[in-house]
């Protein structure tokens, strides 16, 4: 398992950005902290008024150091040029973390985009199998713990390098030195492991009741009608406390065992500082030694609770770095594949013996069907609830696949046009209508950010709503609230119709988008449907048939096949 947990962290480090420059930079570091720490031997020395060291071969060897530098050897010039080297050290070293912080920024928005991204570019079946919880926790909460998990593992490898850096130093100092922190290490290592282990398993549970919370608080936001209407929001309520809680306690678990790791840690260090300051006539250490390895250990015991740190902190989030990077590969595996011809403008869209079904063991919905979309005409397609006009819509417009049969596209079928192509001219207003937070303007411009206000404005007396917006304050400035809470249904849905004109498609898509509309209202629309039939091509979905009399053909979905009744 230990094995299994560093393989990943390897290949956490291999992806994430710059890491052998991060890498170079601490390196070089270390050796400046390396190469400064031993040379306040010799202004030690002098200050103390030792006229040679206890290694006499180490004496010689700064000696050499200095007189290559061409540096006379004197109490000044030896503390000066020491403590350079070390603020070099340290001044990289604070670089080298501000540079990973960046990398982190940078990769925050990484993951956010391309998790975003494989969930738009992924299959219509799979999306909408796909829980919001999923969606939610991956953008918003996931995304930055992942790119910490980078960040952490770059620290992990810098305090690793930095340690070994004070081991070398304390060897070169004193040899002997180096076998008591090789047992301070051997005796913090299975406490170590043991809690990270415990840490990475409420880590994992702890994450996947947060995906489940999201979902949850998901839910009640799209269903807050119903809670706030029936009273059923204590019932609910419970349920999300119990998450709560859960998240709570695993989190101060987690805590809890951190704590107490890094004080066991701090105490074995000073402990074992202790022994060697007790022992240290023992040890034959002189003053300058002493004083130097008091420095050396207070660098090291810090570096190596820094370095457990790292390593217990990268291990907690493994459970949600696998998480996320599991699922994104399950995106990009379910990621709509297309043809490669291009839509032509004003094709005729044919279904040839169109078969389907959502899995083997139910009827099918559709049964050799077989009908044609001629451009620039409306058409109707009627049926009961269930029948499948919005499933039909769906293979028009590429988000199914037909089991058996064709979909053509002029001269081309459905397995070798791009959808992307013809989706780009076509415009789809659902029976719920998709608005967001924010001023009519900014909902209006949500598909074309420059998009000028004449052309809104027109756009929504197409619709009938402009009159309603100069009645409304602040005009096309009122903010309509979230999913457009501030406005009635019918104005929600004349303003998605606004929206849907505004983007001047080839194909305009109604499904069951008026049935929320008043008959005056309607009317309206469908004079201004009337008027734009010549130019474009209007496809409405509806399970009501009067009033829809001046549609050039209307058809109707029945017993798994579609019949033209007009």
């Amino acid at each position: 398992m230990i094995i299994k947990n560093l393989n990943i962290l390897k290949n956490i480090y291999l992806k994430t950005p710059n890491n052998f420059s991060v890498l170079t930079l601490t390196v070089f570091s270390s050796l400046l902290t390396l190469s400064g720490i031993p040379l306040l031997l010799p202004a030690i020395n002098i200050l103390t008024q030792k006229d040679n060291f206890n290694n006499e071969k180490l004496f010689i060897f700064y000696e050499k150091i200095y007189e290559i530098l061409g540096i006379e050897l004197t109490f000044n010039n030896a503390i000066l040029f020491s403590l350079l080297l070390i603020f070099l050290g340290h001044l990289i070293t604070l670089f080298v973390e501000l540079f990973s912080q960046r990398i982190q920024v940078k990769l925050i928005n990484q993951y956010t985009i391309n998790f975003l991204e494989g969930y738009y570019k992924s299959n219509w079946i799979h999306m909408n199998d796909e829980k919001s919880g999923n969606l939610h926790s991956g953008i918003s909460r996931e995304s930055n713990i992942v790119s910490e998990t980078h960040l952490d593992t770059l620290r992990f490898i810098s305090t690793f390098l930095y340690l070994l850096t004070y081991m070398l130093i304390s060897f070169i100092i004193f040899p002997k030195f180096i076998l008591f922190i090789i047992f301070y290490a051997l005796f913090t290592s299975l406490p170590i492991l043991i809690v990270t282990k415990k840490i990475k398993d409420l880590s994992e549970k702890n994450n996947t009741k947060q995906i489940e919370l999201s979902s949850l608080i998901s839910n009640l936001i799209n269903n807050k009608k119903f809670f706030k209407s029936s009273n059923n929001f204590f019932n609910f309520k419970e349920i999300l406390k119990n998450k709560i809680n859960f998240i709570i306690k695993t989190n101060w678990k987690s805590i809890f065992m951190d704590g107490i790791l890094r004080t066991f840690n701090i105490l074995l260090g000073m402990t074992l500082l202790v022994l060697v300051l007790i022992f240290h006539k023992q040890l034959n250490l002189q003053i300058s030694e002493i004083l130097v390895l008091l420095f050396v250990f207070s660098r090291t015991v810090p570096t190596y609770i820094s370095f457990a740190n790292n390593f217990t902190r990268v291990f907690q989030k493994i459970p949600i770095y696998l998480s996320l990077t599991s699922r994104q590969k399950l995106l990009k595996s379910n990621e709509e594949i297309f043809g490669d011809k291009v839509y032509k403008s004003d094709s005729i869209i044919k279904f040839d013996k169109v078969n389907f079904w959502y899995n083997v063991e139910q009827n099918n919905i559709f049964n050799d069907v077989s009908f044609s979309i001629n451009p620039k005409t409306s058409i109707a397609i009627l049926g009961s609830s269930g029948s499948g006009k919005s499933t039909l819509i769906d293979l028009l417009l590429g988000l199914l696949s037909p089991k058996k049969g064709n979909i053509f596209y002029g001269d081309l079928n459905n397995k070798d046009i791009n959808y992307s192509t013809l989706r780009e001219k076509v415009s789809y207003v659902s029976q719920n209508s998709t608005l967001v937070d924010g001023t009519i303007n900014f909902n209006m411009r949500l598909l074309k950010n420059n998009e000028s206000e004449e052309n809104i404005i027109k756009a929504c007396k197409l619709a009938s709503i402009h009159d309603t917006i100069m009645k409304f304050p602040e005009n096309y400035n009122y903010n309509i609230g979230e999913n457009g809470s501030k406005l009635s249904g019918g104005q929600r849905q004349r303003l998605t119709i606004a929206r849907s004109l505004l983007n001047d498609p080839e194909i305009l898509i109604l499904d069951e988008a008026t049935n929320q509309l008043d008959n005056e209202t309607e009317i309206s629309i469908n004079q201004t449907l009337e008027s734009l039939k010549q130019i474009k091509t209007i496809i409405i979905i509806s399970h009501k048939l009067q009033s829809y009399k001046n549609i050039d053909h209307i058809y109707k979905i029945e017993n798994h096949k579609i019949v033209q009744i007009k």
